[in-house]
């Protein structure tokens, strides 16, 4: 539903209510938040932010859902298919073999099991990293291509 439509909504039930029940009292309306501009990024902006760059310079990759809020059933249902806690947010294929852990730029800590796939996936030969932020994973992309080129 979209707010116009919502308010819409809003204000015929109070307009009802005000001409039907004398005792009624619309609710007051919320005061709107104001945008910090010194919030920090979530890691999932970030992330769009590496997927884009990864795209535009056509990169083959793919982002690992293992994050995000789920049921029990769900969760169930994802180990059995094989999802595996820990595994790296960008898993990249071509031109390099990189995994890419996603952090904020403040905050956000790496799991021990984030650590073991990192270490496991350097053990099999690719090129991995903690980024904390869009800029830092785009660096560390450039700076590896360019290794490798």
């Amino acid at each position: 539903m979209s707010d116009d439509y919502k308010q819409r909504i809003m204000a015929s039930l109070d307009k009802f209510y005000t001409k039907n029940d004398p005792t009624y009292k619309p609710k007051p309306k919320k005061a709107k938040k104001k945008k910090d501009p010194n919030a920090v990024p979530t890691e999932h902006w970030e992330q769009v932010q590496v997927v884009n760059y990864l795209r535009k310079n056509g990169y083959t990759f793919t982002a690992v859902p293992n994050g995000g809020l789920r049921d029990k059933i769900a969760g169930a249902r994802l180990r059995s298919e094989g999802v595996q806690p820990g595994v790296p947010d960008l898993l990249i294929f071509a031109p390099i073999q990189a995994a890419i852990e996603m952090k904020r730029v403040k905050g956000g800590r790496v799991s021990d099991e984030q650590k073991h796939w990192l270490s496991t996936l350097s053990e099999l030969g690719w090129t991995c990293k903690v980024c904390k932020g869009h800029k830092e994973a785009i660096e560390f992309l450039e700076g590896v291509q360019n290794v490798e080129a």
